[in-house]
């Protein structure tokens, strides 16, 4: 009921996230975008861009491929395959749509499930993809997201994703990314981050 209730999460048909920010490079600022676009129940298509590069992934239920600025495409082999739908299993609004898989668990942590912020946290898992939930204790919202990732460099560490609520949409109210930390660092100060759905 948190985000709108089960009916009118399970009942959306598109959804757009939208995540640009605003990176000050040696020759002023660029402008990064990440912008994922749903069309369920099977298509998905992320778009990424810094300055004049740009990149589009879609993941069909037949087929995965990959286009590059310059014109330049790519059929995904089923390992990048598996790759991109793990990244998806980290978005807030698609764990919560997953709950009725054969394969989805999600354990309350014990000991001190809730931490002293007052956020409850939950293990929870399907799509071969581990990720922990920090749930507000009063309100059921998702304010936090704990996977392991990628940082700006090549290491994988562990990557947390802070959360608000945002604007209703057709009775569904989207989790907004606010800042993410990595390794216990947050994003560079000088990285702008804007989030919409």
């Amino acid at each position: 009921a948190a985000h709108g209730g089960a009916k009118a999460i399970d009942g959306m048909q598109r959804l757009q996230l939208l995540e640009t920010w605003e990176v000050q490079g040696k020759d002023g600022p660029t402008q990064r975008v990440r912008e994922l676009s749903f069309e369920f129940p099977d298509d998905v298509c992320l778009r990424e861009a810094w300055g004049d590069w740009e990149s589009k992934t879609v993941l069909r239920k037949s087929e995965c491929f990959a286009w590059y600025t310059g014109g330049k495409t790519e059929d995904e082999h089923a390992s990048a395959r598996r790759d991109f739908e793990r990244r998806l299993a980290r978005e807030p609004l698609l764990i919560l749509r997953a709950r009725l898989r054969s394969d989805f668990r999600a354990v309350v942590l014990e000991p001190r499930a809730t931490d002293a912020s007052g956020t409850t946290r939950v293990a929870v898992s399907f799509a071969n993809t581990r990720t922990e939930l920090g749930l507000d204790a009063r309100t059921g919202e998702i304010v936090s997201v704990l996977f392991r990732g990628r940082g700006a460099g090549t290491n994988y560490g562990p990557t947390r994703r802070f959360y608000r609520v945002g604007s209703e949409s057709k009775g569904v109210r989207s989790p907004m990314l606010l800042v993410t930390e990595f390794g216990g660092q947050q994003s560079s100060g000088r990285e702008k981050l804007q989030s919409r759905t």
